[in-house]
């Protein structure tokens, strides 16, 4: 598993040129560090030659380095202070132990990031009179740590006044709460202070964030869908490097677990699960940053801050620390959610329910952010199957992310597109080993329909009933950027054809039509169809091998 995660970084690496790579040097001369894509940039090159690869590269990286060293400790480092100089001392830790770089131009390194000044140096700073301060506080924590750590700085009680601010974040089930709850900066945030008790950290803060992790670590696994992926919701969702962070979670917890076999090699299997998606995405041509392939120029389903240039990246960063938690001397089984057969919920504050039965993963957001998604059932993945082909994540009216142009209503797999609706689990069940769970919608405190889902081997049951005529939502997918999908409709069964699977949404009581409306989402673009009856709804949605009509 090791060898992978350094695969993964040279692949991501791969992804700048190297006219791409000098172009990036010679604008931060000129501009100074302004964000942490440059010096993430810097140290994963210098991490690669330390493990004997891109050494072609090696001339260039230490001009690099040299200049990144020299901006850090200046105000033009402020922008990626916080989040990279972790990661430029883990070069230097790395590339100290070859003799590719003298010793000489290490310690001026070192010299350069001695004089590094946490509350001056840094951005987000805890300080008793903010109530409440960002997880840009536990990647900070965690840099001056790694300064600590390599002996380049002592610690004056700043590390524990931003873990101390962080610590307040938490929800019952030990999730990090940053604002709108998105469900990467839970996992990101909760890797970085594993990180820092992994390389030793033992403040006084160690026990607390060790109960926190000890509490999310069940809910970690059953949240990874069947796919491998991180639970979709919120923020920077659906960027490549979110399953490296989810792959670093998942070895932590192997190596923390260790002395329970069982659980540390399924833990380790669900980083296997994670670095095969990473894997697959990684085979596109070109790369791009975002589950999609769009031409990255585009920014299509990224946020602003989201560009090639800083996330293409970022997928190596998480990936080393991976790298760094991985004992391969557990031997990877079966993740949980290869397993399946239950259901999970999280606290209200993240309001998502999950099934994962029959290789089917469903994904509820029973209150989502507007500004990114839509609440109804926003996911199902099949294993093996592309993950964006019956929904991997659904739609808000007006993300706050590019898709060209805004959607008519919020939408997800639900039978409704109405604003303000929320949704509630009345009754969860296991008969015939299907799982079903029966599902509230509610508005302004009223329910206005009721869902019943039942996942098992041979599809999704979904059975709708609402007041006077009922309709469901079918998003079909269309385009991903570069490829379009064979769509039929034939005798309600309306069949969606991609990349070698299909999947099949077909009714034995209700209409299913087009409505010339397309919806956009991170992954592309959609068609919308309804499945309509003037009494409830029955639906049956089954994931299968591809067939000859597939183009």
């Amino acid at each position: 598993m090791k060898e992978k995660y350094l695969d993964i970084m040279e692949a991501a690496l791969s992804a700048y040129s190297a006219s791409d790579i000098l172009s990036y040097y010679e604008r931060v001369r000129k501009e100074g560090i302004t964000e942490h894509g440059y010096p993430r940039l810097v140290a994963n090159i210098g991490i690669l030659i330390a493990k004997g690869r891109r050494k072609e590269l090696l001339a260039l990286f230490l001009d690099m380095m040299n200049l990144a060293a020299e901006c850090m400790p200046k105000a033009s480092g402020r922008g990626g202070n916080d989040f990279s100089v972790r990661e430029i001392v883990s070069a230097i830790i790395e590339l100290e132990k070859t003799d590719l770089v003298s010793r000489e131009r290490t310690a001026k390194w070192r010299a350069s990031l001695a004089k590094i000044v946490p509350v001056e140096n840094y951005r987000e700073i805890a300080t008793p009179e903010r109530e409440y301060v960002g997880n840009w506080a536990a990647y900070n924590a965690a840099s001056e740590y790694m300064r600590c750590f390599a002996g380049i700085a002592e610690d004056t009680g700043f590390i524990d006044a931003q873990l101390e601010s962080q610590l307040r974040n938490f929800d019952e089930n030990g999730m990090y709460r940053d604002p709108n709850e998105p469900m990467l900066y839970d996992v990101a945030t909760r890797v970085q202070l594993a990180g820092m008790l992994h390389f030793g950290y033992a403040g006084k803060h160690a026990e607390r964030i060790e109960e926190m992790l000890d509490k999310s670590a069940e809910l970690t696994e059953k949240m990874q869908s069947v796919t491998g992926e991180l639970p979709f919701g919120g923020r920077s969702n659906q960027m490549l490097f979110n399953e490296a962070y989810l792959a670093a979670m998942m070895e932590y917890y192997a190596a923390k677990y260790k002395a329970d076999p069982e659980r540390a090699s399924r833990f380790k299997g669900g980083a296997a699960l994670a670095t095969g998606r990473i894997l697959r995405a990684l085979s596109k041509d070109p790369l791009t940053q975002v589950k999609n392939c769009y031409p990255r120029e585009s920014m299509f389903g990224c946020e602003g801050y989201a560009y090639f240039d800083k996330y293409m990246i970022t997928l190596a960063s998480f990936a080393y620390l991976a790298y760094a938690f991985a004992d391969d001397d557990i031997t990877p089984t079966k993740a949980l959610t290869e397993e399946g057969g239950y259901t999970a919920v999280t606290s209200d504050k993240f309001h998502k329910f999950f099934i994962n039965n029959g290789g089917y993963f469903l994904e509820f957001d029973m209150n989502a952010d507007p500004c990114y998604d839509a609440t109804g059932l926003g996911r199902i993945h099949k294993s093996g199957a592309p993950e964006a082909l019956c929904l991997s994540v659904p739609f808000a009216k007006e993300p706050h992310y590019e898709i060209g142009e805004k959607n008519d209503t919020p939408l997800a797999l639900s039978s409704t597109t109405q604003e303000g609706i929320s949704y509630s689990v009345a009754e969860v069940g296991n008969v015939n080993s299907a799982i079903y769970a029966y599902m509230n919608v509610e508005r302004d405190g009223k329910i206005i329909a009721a869902e019943k889902y039942t996942a098992a081997e041979d599809g999704i049951n979904v059975i709708i009933d609402t007041e006077g005529d009922t309709e469901y939502n079918i998003p079909a997918y269309m385009f991903d950027g570069e490829i379009y999908t064979n769509t039929t409709l034939v005798e309600n069964t309306l069949s969606v054809y991609y990349r070698g699977y299909v999947v099949k949404f077909s009714s034995p009581d209700a209409e299913i039509f087009d409505t010339g409306r397309t919806y956009r989402n991170r992954n592309g673009v959609y068609r919308l169809y309804k499945a309509h009856s003037t009494q409830r709804v029955s639906l049956h949605i089954e994931i299968l091998k591809g067939s000859a009509i597939e183009i």
